[in-house]
């Protein structure tokens, strides 16, 4: 049976995704009548106050604090986009776990409409992204008019279309879709290079083929064999999985001229030369055990995406996968990501509280946002490793969680998932921002008294007062306004499954004297007395 679909992707069904469709806190009234009273307090007082409610004084630091980027990062922008959800395959290893249709849900939440398509061409007209990716969490090309429609008009160098390719079972089918793609980048204005990603592995071969092997690849080749195989613009990229032999043997049945393979450790490509004289290339991807509910528990079973992520920074991302690197002394782009919902955010930094999307923000408001937050800031600068060191200070079963799930889409929601870490993180990174001299103590006069109180505090005493704060992943949870069973649930299989500090029991008793509403509390109990009984069987 699959497991359900990780809530970093299902926004709905986590706290995260309450918040960002309520109106901001701002909106109905301001923040700093919020903040508690100083008078009378000591400074150990009022942080552990701050730390009760952490959500608040995070979002006072997002108001009141920011920090001068030490260099323009608008050098040219990598944007990858989830345009749906849907995805017809249904492939077992993959963790977007996509059905074949969203009917219960609403399709503004399933698929990017089409204000957003008009929004995200303006986008790119806005600002520099040199590339666009339209990419997983679904199908692309069950939505081949909006896929034609950004292949018509953005402004990019190149753009990307991600498909399983179950299109090309079908030749009428197979015509139609590449022809349409073709013509659609051909009258765009900016001239990018269209290309077809097409995505082999044992797993699609498997769900594809349909006893007629590699039929519907060949239908792709032979359509750019005669229709685009001199074209600069349009070409075909088959993508696998390092160890996967399934394009190994699609080529031991081609008329090839020459393969040439370039193997540099974890960047493998293969240049593909046929005799009819159409060319392409294959590229090669690691694999990532991606698992939201892996057993932390078990160290054996993290242990590889651990290993795995270290060897993506540092061979494949330059020590930090947000950024795009352009070479040396020249400005660097960022990487985005688009889910299907249209909430953005830079890829592996954005804090999960710096709330972007395509329908509320344009290209300026969405780099403004994430750059004036200390936490996406300083993961951009510094990297994750320098992050993951700060977040270790007080929780590095938060690191454990972010790298060992394997889902590097995520990493930042996952690292940064907690309210009371996110608000001790924001401090300490300031102190650190003081010790530089990148932040004066002038300017933290400036600061909300509850945060110069924070700030001030000497570390080993801001560790001590976060530990005792009864704020905890079970607290962020149950003061949701929309809490339910099904969220009560999902948390206490990541609870017994060790993803954060807290125990099975102490969430139990967390429930137990709770204020959240009685019906629920109760079905939450028996859906968990039925859940241990099944596991005893």
């Amino acid at each position: 049976m699959k497991k359900e679909t990780p809530w970093p992707i299902e926004t709905c069904d986590h706290p995260f995704g309450t918040r960002k469709k309520e109106e901001p806190v701002k909106d109905k009234c301001k923040l700093s009548d919020k903040l508690l009273p100083c008078e009378g307090l000591s400074a150990e007082k009022i942080a552990s106050k701050c730390f009760e409610n952490p959500r608040l004084y995070r979002d006072i630091f997002l108001e009141k604090v920011s920090i001068r980027p030490l260099e323009n990062l608008e050098g040219g922008s990598v944007f990858y986009m989830w345009l749906n959800k849907v995805c017809p395959v249904g492939c077992e290893f993959c963790f977007f776990n996509s059905p074949v249709t969203c009917k219960e849900q609403d399709p503004a939440e399933t698929e990017i409409t089409n204000e957003g398509i008009k929004n995200i061409i303006k986008l790119t007209k806005d600002g520099k992204i040199e590339k666009m990716v339209i990419s997983g969490g679904g199908e692309p090309m069950m939505n081949i008019e909006k896929v034609n429609a950004l292949a018509s008009q953005v402004n990019v160098e190149s753009l990307t279309v991600v498909t399983s390719s179950y299109w090309s079972r079908n030749v009428e089918k197979t015509n139609k879709y590449l022809s349409s793609l073709k013509a659609s980048g051909e009258i765009n204005p900016s001239h990018p290079k269209l290309v077809v990603r097409l995505s082999l592995d044992k797993f699609h071969l498997g769900r594809l083929a349909g006893g007629k092997g590699f039929e519907y690849i060949n239908n792709v080749i032979n359509w750019f064999t005669t229709n685009a195989k001199n074209d600069p613009n349009f070409s075909l990229l088959i993508h696998t999985m390092e160890g996967d032999k399934t394009v190994e043997e699609l080529l031991s049945t081609l008329s090839t001229e020459t393969v040439v393979e370039d193997n540099r450790y974890l960047n493998r490509k293969t240049s593909v030369v046929m005799k009819e004289g159409l060319t392409f290339k294959i590229e090669y991807s690691q694999i990532f055990d991606s698992n939201p509910h892996v057993d932390l528990r078990d160290q054996a079973k993290q242990i590889k995406n651990q290993d795995t992520f270290k060897d993506f920074l540092k061979h494949r991302r330059n020590g930090n996968m947000s950024l795009s690197f352009h070479g040396e002394n020249k400005p660097k782009g960022l990487f985005f990501l688009l889910l299907y919902d249209g909430t953005v955010e830079v890829w592996g930094a954005s804090a999960p509280d710096v709330e972007t999307s395509i329908y509320k923000d344009d290209y300026r408001s969405i780099m403004d946002k994430n750059l004036k937050d200390v936490i996406t800031l300083t993961s951009l600068e510094k990297g994750p490793f320098y992050m993951q060191n700060i977040v270790a200070e007080v929780d590095s079963q938060a690191v454990t969680r972010a790298v060992g799930a394997g889902l590097r889409d995520f990493y930042a929601r996952l690292l940064m998932e907690e309210d009371a870490l996110r608000l001790y993180v924001s401090i300490r990174l300031i102190q650190e921002y003081l010790i530089e001299g990148r932040i004066k103590e002038d300017e933290v006069k400036s600061f909300p008294t509850q945060l110069q109180v924070m700030i001030n505090l000497d570390k080993e005493k801001l560790k001590e007062i976060y530990f005792k704060s009864p704020f905890n992943i079970v607290e962020q949870y149950l003061t949701d306004p929309k809490i339910s069973v099904k969220k009560l649930l999902s948390l206490y299989e990541y609870v017994r499954l060790g993803h954060y500090t807290v125990t099975t029991e102490q969430m139990i008793k967390q429930v137990e004297t709770s204020q959240i509403n009685d019906s629920i509390k109760a079905t939450f109990f028996d859906s968990l007395d039925r859940h241990q009984v099944l596991q005893s069987v």
